[in-house]
């Protein structure tokens, strides 16, 4: 079975959930655990499988999905005869804590049937895998860099004695990638639109699974005015941050 996230949520990247077949249902390599062998089955009476009633779809965690953290969750759903989810277990984890809940939460969302041997509901269990697969291209949530300024007064205006203007750049660093970050004054038809400080960054993947950040400054601005401050994310503009002088 394959499902994507619930576009509404606007979740970040792909998710497939793997299940046998395009309808909710046990995979077919692991039928449902058959009744009590004291349990003499009636064939003049219905029988049906644990299944559930619509696609189970787990929401990929954003961090992991722009980080492109992928992993399988192996479950085991319990339900009762009242059709609600009594337990779910994680037999295999996917290495990832973040993938592990969301599985589980997305298994208990999920409404269920019960299984019916001779025309009664009983509580029984199904094996459940579950697999993250993150797109080939990310989405713009997972594209965003933002730029903190430190030491201004929330309006985004620097003392002309700040010396050197401190900041803080974040954004989801999938792979080993290079930032560069440019300084330039703005608004004044007599300056030049090169770039007055400039200074790379190799980023590497992070190890906890979260937004990457780093601590930069650049040099005081030689003079009051408008700056902007650029991030190209491996020569690509990303962040456009501008900011005033006094």
């Amino acid at each position: 079975m394959s499902v994507r996230p619930n576009r509404r949520r606007l979740w970040p990247l792909a998710l497939i959930l793997l299940a046998g077949s395009a309808t909710a249902q046990t995979p077919a390599t692991s039928a449902s655990p058959a009744p009590p062998a004291s349990v003499a089955i009636d064939p003049s009476k219905p029988q049906r499988p644990l299944a559930a009633r619509s696609a189970v779809q787990p929401r990929y965690p954003r961090d992991q999905a722009c980080l492109r953290i992928e992993g399988t969750v192996g479950l085991i759903v319990t339900v009762g005869a009242d059709d609600s989810v009594s337990a779910v277990e994680i037999e295999r984890s996917s290495g990832s804590a973040e993938l592990d809940r969301a599985a589980v939460e997305g298994a208990r969302r999920t409404r269920w049937q019960a299984e019916i041997v001779n025309g009664e509901a009983v509580a029984s269990s199904l094996p459940l895998a579950v697999k993250f697969v993150s797109d080939d291209e990310p989405r713009e949530y997972c594209r965003r860099v933002e730029i903190t300024l430190f030491g201004d007064d929330g309006e985004d205006v620097i003392p002309a004695s700040a010396e050197p203007i401190e900041m803080r750049v974040e954004l989801f660093v999938p792979a080993a990638l290079e930032a560069r970050l440019q300084l330039r004054r703005i608004g004044a038809p007599s300056q030049s639109e090169s770039p007055i400080h400039e200074q790379r960054r190799k980023l590497e993947r992070p190890d906890n699974e979260r937004r990457s950040s780093f601590d930069a400054s650049v040099p005081r601005p030689p003079s009051p005015g408008r700056y902007a401050l650029d991030v190209l994310v491996d020569g690509e503009p990303r962040a456009h941050h501008e900011f005033e002088v006094r």
